[in-house]
């Protein structure tokens, strides 16, 4: 199947399915749009298809619809195009909901209410596959490991309102994933799997184990799959030193204490900001540039927008223009 002639063959027809495509040797996933559309193999050939009707036109392969071959020969007369939903935004018409409408029924006789009705609609394939067979909706794997990230005496204290302040301040304080880790590596310095391993990768061949007793991390037994760790709290540049403190996390093995992050090169710097900046981490705005891909996962765009603006006016940012340039698409 050829659509058109449109766009670059036909002035006066617009293409709105951006053909022609590139030529491509492999099939990709999402590179061009970064939102996980699937871009088909086209190879150049040496052969071209002339196209009558509307004048003569030449296409090749970067011109031709996906399709399935099997449903092409079967309904002949039809056009049929075949893709794979890869999208990612796709996911969200799984869980819109049922579709719905508002039925109203006009008799001879009016009733003394109106026939109004707010009903449901439900398809026979949904009937089918997702409620009579229950098949399951999505898959999600691997189980994943919050990870914690606070200043040097700032961690987290759960305490309900009837709780007496000196109540709260007398409890015995556990080991968080963060200080754990710390332990960890200071108590097996030996252990070759963990020193050279990242804070959020460490739950991988690790877990982390809450007894009465205390909380630590362990090796996982053999036979258990890796979990994935996230540091999913969301720290705004404007609070300089956790956000580089989160920044040297992801960027730091090994580390024993608080003191061992801001230590580059057997100098123990005041500040995690002035250790980052010691390690080169901060030496051109890729870190800003990370910040604003990780964000736009989660994020709305008027948030990233939001973002954007405290990145230029709170972190120095040496070539705005740029940044924004990287990100248009998701801002």
């Amino acid at each position: 199947m050829v659509p058109g002639p449109c766009g670059l063959l036909n002035s006066q027809a617009i293409c709105t399915k951006k053909y022609p495509f590139n030529f491509a040797n492999t099939t990709t996933l999402g590179e061009e749009n970064k939102d996980g559309k699937l871009a088909y193999r086209r190879t150049v050939m040496s052969n071209r298809v002339i196209m009558r009707g509307s004048g003569q036109t030449t296409v090749d392969n970067r011109w031709i619809v996906p399709h399935n071959l099997y449903l092409a020969a079967k309904y002949n007369d039809a056009h049929i195009n075949v893709e794979i939903c890869t999208q990612v935004n796709s996911i969200k018409y799984v869980y819109k909901g049922h579709d719905r409408a508002q039925v109203h029924l006009d008799k001879t006789e009016q009733d003394k209410i109106n026939n109004l009705l707010d009903a449901r609609y439900v398809s026979a394939s949904e009937a089918c596959l997702l409620r009579i067979l229950s098949y399951p909706m999505h898959k999600e794997f691997s189980s994943c490991q919050r990870l914690d990230v606070y200043l040097p005496g700032n961690s987290l204290i759960y305490c309900s309102e009837n709780d007496h302040p000196s109540e709260v301040l007398n409890r015995d304080v556990f080991d968080t994933t963060l200080t754990a880790w710390f332990k960890y590596n200071s108590s097996y310095p030996d252990d070759e799997a963990a020193m050279p391993t990242l804070y959020p990768n460490f739950c991988e061949m690790y877990a982390f184990h809450k007894t009465r007793n205390g909380r630590f991390w362990a090796a996982r037994r053999a036979g258990f799959g890796g979990t994935i760790g996230r540091i999913i709290y969301t720290i705004s540049p404007r609070d300089n030193e956790k956000h580089y403190l989160r920044l040297l996390l992801l960027h730091v093995p090994g580390a024993k204490s608080f003191a061992d992050l801001r230590t580059v090169d057997g100098v123990v710097h005041n500040t995690f900001q002035a250790a980052a900046c010691g390690l080169g981490l901060l030496a051109e705005d890729n870190e800003w540039s990370a910040a604003m891909t990780e964000a736009a996962l989660t994020q709305p765009p008027s948030a990233l927008r939001q973002l954007f603006c405290i990145l230029v006016a709170f972190s120095g940012v040496s070539d705005p223009f740029r940044l924004w340039l990287d990100h248009q698409c998701e801002i």
